[in-house]
């Protein structure tokens, strides 16, 4: 059922606007395995790189359409304040959360008897849900929509949601376009990074990110009392840092998928 909704529609909103998604796929790149590059090259031809830069945003412009609003609940995994942990059933019910659309996704992939207009369908979504993932506003409390209702005022007296923030307002303080950031980020991970963030699975990366969320989205807040200089300085490293987790771990999930196909002959 899951993978059906998946392949039909997405979440009307996104993480991390445009430019996130297309730096996660950017930077993801940087890690593929030659199994992946030959998965890709077979959907996109030899010039996959700049199609999954095109793609990287598919998700969301889908989304737009009215008949795809139902879809939202596979956009995020929102949490209620004495939560302790990730738990399938109360959190992502019949697999309608961003985990579900994650490991639908990745299902998909790898069932070479599914169309391919499919299973090109579930790699749009694996990559636009992996960043999705990574959003703390996507994975914050359900009491106040994840951010959506909590209002902060702004330098110019303007009130803005801590949403719309972590959707967009952060990234206009990022230097350079998307390619050069992603480019910029490749050069400085290190190998130790890279190995331990591909540690672990989508079930243990969104309870990762909602403790992002708490710790540093929610918790500064009060420190800073609006969205002001003081509030960006404390949490923009922090969104630098889960934009280069979902590239990381995207490159990961897709190695995976690659892996399983050629082991399968289907590659």
């Amino acid at each position: 059922m899951i993978i059906g909704l998946l392949l039909s529609a997405g979440a009307s909103v996104q993480a991390f606007d445009a430019r996130g998604h297309e730096v996660v796929v950017q930077l993801a790149s940087r890690f593929f395995s030659a199994d992946t590059e030959a998965l890709l090259r077979n959907y996109y031809g030899s010039n996959y790189r700049l199609a999954l830069i095109n793609d990287a945003n598919a998700v969301a412009i889908t989304n737009q359409l009215p008949e795809n609003t139902a879809r939202l609940a596979l956009h995020y995994t929102w949490f209620d304040d004495d939560d302790t942990q990730f738990d399938p059933a109360k959190h992502c019910p019949q697999a309608m959360c961003s985990v579900g659309a994650v490991l639908a996704a990745e299902r998909a992939l790898i069932t070479p008897s599914l169309p391919r207009a499919q299973r090109m369908e579930a790699l749009r979504a694996l990559m636009h849900y992996m960043g999705d993932l990574h959003d703390p506003m996507n994975a914050g409390y359900r009491t106040d929509s994840s951010g959506r209702d909590i209002m902060l005022m702004g330098p110019d007296l303007r009130r803005v949601s801590l949403y719309a923030i972590w959707q967009s307002l952060l990234f206009d303080y990022l230097r350079g376009r998307p390619f050069e950031i992603a480019n910029a980020w490749g050069r400085e991970l290190t190998e130790q990074q890279v190995n331990e963030w591909s540690q672990g699975n989508p079930q243990a990366w969104i309870w990762e990110t909602h403790e992002v969320a708490r710790n540093t989205a929610y918790a500064t807040v009060g420190a800073a009392d609006g969205w002001n200089a003081v509030y960006r300085v404390a949490v923009l490293p922090t969104f630098e840092e889960q934009i280069q987790r979902a590239a990381v771990r995207l490159a990961q999930r897709l190695n995976a998928v690659s892996a399983e196909l050629a082991a399968q002959g289907a590659l």
